[in-house]
């Protein structure tokens, strides 16, 4: 072999070597760490818990986990598509990598969820620093609120599972939390989590046995002062006399998947009622009804709402049903066509609490929606801040301009009612009128509000 066919040779023998190297840093990179984010994996960051929490038992300091969650991105996924979720959750991970500076362990575990891990840490300092996490995202082009969770290693018995199992308790108790982003481990967490595998247990009892019953709220027209309908609501009698209200129970029954047998149940309730109420009447009125978005996306729900409607004989006339902003976020053409289907039953189309989630005006466009609900949130400050009012005002406005019926919920005095007729609101709905009543107790209404 002359020298230069061996030098030939031994560059070849190098670049493969090097070729192999970089596969083996590839390889390694994917069983350790996230591809899209380049934090750590779920499985990497487990096992860097479990070694911080023997280091700091044994190093007598204290280790901690805080977990957060990007809330919005699967609505953005499905309103802005795949593209600008991944670009939103690449931006998160370089600021939370930024914020961080390398000193703590970084984690991607879930498509909205990230890891992160202290050590020799105290609860002041993890305060402080999640208030800070909390605004991570403030100035980002696409905005979504920041629900952190918090648990921090204690001198009992916990070890790394319990650690990880409390952070994600507290991350699901600040995601339920309205008025706080962020939520540290305590008794009171605990007491939650234990509550709510024992309410899971007694949800599948309830559903087995159908112990639910439906409480009504009128709609009063603003024009004529008379009643035009009403809305049916859930109520869970749970042993002891306690009555569970639908914002504790729903979530549950959703997560469970028993709402769908939930809301077939009051489909069929709901619509054998107004038929009794109606036929005494020569003004018909008209039962609102809400959909899950779970129950929304079953195969053959036309077909079963049309079955209901011609075993109970309720007329489509007498019927609303009632759809989240995020229901429309999924399969677009699926959930225009069912919407035109229930159009063509004679039902309406209500999306509720409108201006609370990820608004858009390109679902009124999108979608046959019939009617506008005004979030009670919006409805109980307009007298005490310009901005609910300017809001409430500015959505009025729209939905006018667009041709929909307007409702506002949350209607408590007669000062709530007046801004809103002054405003030209069609329909109201509130405590000023009635709370949710039992069938018996609200057949007395009729006679008084029609």
């Amino acid at each position: 072999m002359t020298l230069d066919a061996l030098r030939e040779s031994n560059r070849k023998l190098e670049e493969l070597v090097e070729e192999n190297t970089e596969i083996r840093d590839q390889q390694r990179r994917l069983q350790f760490y996230d591809p899209q984010t380049g934090l750590l994996n779920r499985g990497q960051f487990l096992m860097e818990v479990e070694s911080a929490v023997d280091s700091a038992r044994k190093g007598d300091f204290r280790c901690g986990v805080i977990l957060l969650s990007l809330d919005e991105l699967h609505e953005v996924q499905q309103s802005e598509g795949v593209e600008q979720a991944e670009m939103m959750t690449v931006e998160f991970s370089r600021r939370l990598r930024d914020f961080f500076e390398g000193v703590v362990l970084l984690a991607h575990l879930g498509p909205e969820i990230f890891g992160c891990l202290l050590m020799d840490t105290t609860r002041q300092k993890i305060e402080r620093t999640v208030e800070a996490l909390s605004t991570l995202m403030v100035d980002a082009e696409v905005q979504t609120r920041i629900s952190i969770g918090v648990d921090l290693l204690r001198q009992d018995n916990l070890n790394h599972k319990d650690l990880l199992t409390n952070a994600f308790g507290a991350l699901h108790v600040s995601q339920q939390d309205i008025g706080s982003t962020w939520c540290f481990f305590d008794g009171e967490v605990q007491k939650e989590m234990v509550e709510r595998i024992a309410m899971k247990k007694d949800l599948r009892l309830a559903v087995r046995e159908m112990v639910f019953e439906l409480y009504y709220q009128p709609k009063i027209d603003l024009k004529t002062g008379r009643m035009s309908g009403m809305e049916a609501l859930m109520r869970w009698p749970r042993g002891g006399g306690e009555m569970i209200s639908p914002v504790r129970f729903i979530p549950l029954a959703e997560e469970t998947g028993l709402i769908q047998e939930m809301g077939d149940w009051a489909l069929r309730e709901a619509f054998l009622q107004i038929v009794e109420w109606n036929q005494e009447r020569d003004r018909p009125l008209k039962m609102a009804v809400n959909l899950s978005p779970i129950q929304f996306v079953k195969q053959g729900l036309v077909e079963r709402v049309r079955e209901l409607m011609e075993e109970t004989g309720a007329k489509g006339e007498w019927l609303e049903l009632e759809v989240t902003e995020s229901l429309l976020m999924g399969d677009h053409r699926q959930a225009r066509e069912i919407l035109k289907q229930f159009r063509h039953m004679g039902i309406t189309i209500a999306l509720d609490d409108f201006g609370t989630g990820y608004s858009s005006l390109s679902y009124l466009e999108r979608f046959p929606i019939d009617t506008l609900k005004i979030d009670a949130s919006f409805v109980l400050k307009v007298l005490e801040s310009n901005r609910h009012a300017d809001l409430t005002r500015a959505i009025v406005a729209m939905g006018k301009a667009l041709e929909f019926h307007i409702v506002a919920e949350g209607v408590e005095t007669e000062a709530h009612q007046q801004f809103l007729q002054e405003l030209g609101c069609d329909e109201v709905q509130g405590y000023l009128y009635s709370k949710p009543l039992p069938s018996g107790v609200f057949k007395s209404l009729l006679n008084r509000w029609s």
